[in-house]
């Protein structure tokens, strides 16, 4: 399994992305697994009963439906946790400030991506590709070729991650 990030400030598109890509890898033939990394607690929501059972305790608490299953840990697991899932490649939504490569959503005229490592290119609707650094190419997001390109020559073994 190969990871590869799409990461940004809130509101800049990523989730839309992500959902294009795994929809372009996919016709592709590969199997994609994502995660999405958020810097809040985890928990379902206020009153059903896995959140109840999270409440009380139960690592992991797990909701076993008619045609999918969600396993809620209440510690964080490693990245690596998931090398053994039956899939090409595992798309992280987040993660600025990981070391996994990564393309950037950013909007208007914002640099903090400098800030951050392992930046592929920059995927904005509001930039051209005058405006970027010769090393960081800008993609407009509907692109999809161009980054999943990117993903397939730039994304690493899981193993990899530290």
């Amino acid at each position: 399994m190969r990871v590869f990030a799409v990461s940004g400030w809130s509101k800049t598109g990523k989730t839309t992305l992500v959902e294009e890509l795994i929809k372009a890898l996919l016709a592709r033939g590969y199997r994609v697994a994502t995660i999405k990394s958020t810097h809040e607690d985890i928990l379902d929501k206020p009153g059903t009963d896995t959140y109840r059972h999270q409440k009380a305790g139960a690592n992991p608490s797990i909701l076993l439906g008619k045609n999918g299953t969600m396993i809620n840990y209440s510690e964080r697991l490693e990245i690596k946790t998931f090398a053994e899932l039956d899939v090409e490649f595992l798309i992280i939504e987040g993660m600025k400030r990981s070391i996994i490569p990564k393309v950037w959503c950013s909007k208007k005229k914002d640099t903090s991506w400098k800030d951050f490592p392992d930046i592929r290119a920059i995927v904005s609707r509001d930039l051209n590709p005058t405006q970027g650094e010769k090393s960081i190419p800008i993609l407009h997001p509907d692109d999809i070729e161009s980054i999943v390109s990117i993903i397939l020559r730039e994304a690493i073994p899981v193993t990899d991650i530290s």
